[in-house]
Formats: C-alpha cells, structure tokens, sequence
C-alpha cells in the first residue's frame, strides 16, 4: 500500500512542477476577428504575448508578409500590462491585406530568449474573391450634372474649415490695435500739466528777493551771497539775451553786453 501511495505522490510532484514551468514559460498566441476576408479588404491579426520580464527577450515579426499571397500592410502600437509575479502581457495589432482569392495558412511569431524559441499557433485564412463587373453590358457616359454652388464653395478649402478661427483672430488683433491707437492718442488725465516758463526777468528778481531773505552777509557768508548773486546775473543775461555768461568770465561778459 505504501508503494502505490509513493508512487502517486511522486507523480503528482512531477505534474505540479511542470505545470508550474510551463505557466512561467513565455506563451505567444495569434488570433482573428474572422477566418474569411473579402479579396482587397484589409483584418487585423491580434497578437498576444505573456512572459517574465526578460529585456532580452524580442518578438521575431516578418516585415512584409505573414505568408505567400497575404500581405502585413501596418502593424499598430504594441500594449504592455504589468501581471505581477514579475511577469507582462504585450498586445499588438497586425493589420493583414490580400489580393488574391485562396486559403492561406499564416506563419508563426516566434519570441526568442536566448537559445530558446517558443512559436505561437498558426492560423489560416481564407480570402474570397471580389466581384468584377465582366462588361458584357457597356455603359455610356453619365451626363454632366448641373450642382448649385454657393459662396462657400468658391472658397479655399482652409478658409472654409478654419473661417471661423481666421476671423476670431482678425477681430482680436483689430480690437487690440485700436485699443493700442486710443491709449496714445489719449492724454494721461493724471498727469500734471506743463508749467508755464516764467521770463527771465521775473525768474531774476524771484531769486534776488530768495536770496535777500536768507541775510548770508548777516551771518557772515559774504562769499557764498556774492557767488549766488552773479549766477543770478549770468542766468538771466542767458535767458534774455542769449549770452553764455555761465561759461564766460567777465571781461568776457562785458564784451559781449557792450
């Protein structure tokens, strides 16, 4: 009795062992939305692949064609989901084409890590082919229609798909110039007005009568009165008479009034 038991254990040991190889083994399987496909219409051939995370694995897709008579018009962006345990499914798109009527048995996609290859399951595809007039009839030509056209369709085609962004932007950049036009032609409200020049006359005897008021030979600053006085004088001779008397000494300045 002990034999059979050891036996039965041993065996179902070797099941569990190799089930589990095989889930982590990579699995690469192809699959068809529909096994027939009108001649010149186009099917997509949905890819799937799961295996450990392994960057040195690489999917081994043909380039033009999945077999003789079907064609690989584009292939669509892959998908990667993460399925934990360190394990990711890719998913991809082929999209198949045929010109010829037949039954076709579609290549494999291998996925190569290292020396090991694993294939996917191989499909076949039939095409049917696609109805040809066989002109035993001939058709003449149709007449010339007569359309009614509008204004629009005189018109460019970017005008007539982007007009109404066109004339946003023309009405915002004319609202902005014209705002930009009005606030230099506008005068400032706040700000001061212009002062109104005082003649040189006035300005002279505004000065001398500041200067008196400060009494600076009372309190024995001669120099600096005698010194503001004749700038006084100079500044008015060059207000009245056009005479640099601030460069000018005075020889110079009685010169120039003589």
């Amino acid at each position: 009795m002990h034999r059979p038991l050891r036996i039965l254990f041993i065996s179902l040991t070797a099941l569990i062992a190799s089930i589990t190889v095989s889930a982590q083994n990579p699995t690469v399987k192809l699959s068809l939305d529909s096994a027939f496909l009108l001649m010149g219409r186009t099917t997509p051939l949905h890819l799937e692949l799961v295996t450990p995370a392994n960057p040195e694995g690489r999917l081994l897709i043909p380039k033009d064609s999945m077999c003789d008579k079907v064609e690989i018009l584009k292939m669509l962006e892959a998908d990667t989901t993460q399925l934990g345990n360190d394990r990711i499914e890719i998913k991809q798109d082929i999209v198949l084409q045929s010109f010829d009527s037949g039954v076709y048995r579609l290549n494999p996609i291998m996925y190569v890590i290292g020396n090991d290859t694993f294939r996917s399951n191989r499909l076949v595809l039939k095409v049917f082919p696609a109805d040809v007039d066989s002109l035993e009839t001939i058709h003449d030509y149709a007449d010339v229609a007569d359309i009614d056209r509008s204004f629009i369709d005189y018109l460019p085609d970017f005008i007539v798909d982007y007009g109404l962004w066109i004339l946003a932007v023309i009405i915002v950049l004319g609202a902005g110039g014209y705002a930009f036009y009005l606030l230099k032609r506008k005068k400032n409200p706040f700000a001061a007005a212009p002062e109104k020049p005082v003649p040189p006359y006035e300005k002279a005897i505004g000065e001398l009568n500041r200067l008196r008021g400060e009494k600076l030979c009372e309190n024995g600053h001669e120099k600096e009165f005698y010194t503001r006085l004749t700038d006084i004088l100079r500044v008015y001779l060059n207000g009245r008479f056009g005479i640099n008397a601030m460069e000018m000494t005075s020889t110079q300045i009685r010169h120039m009034l003589n």
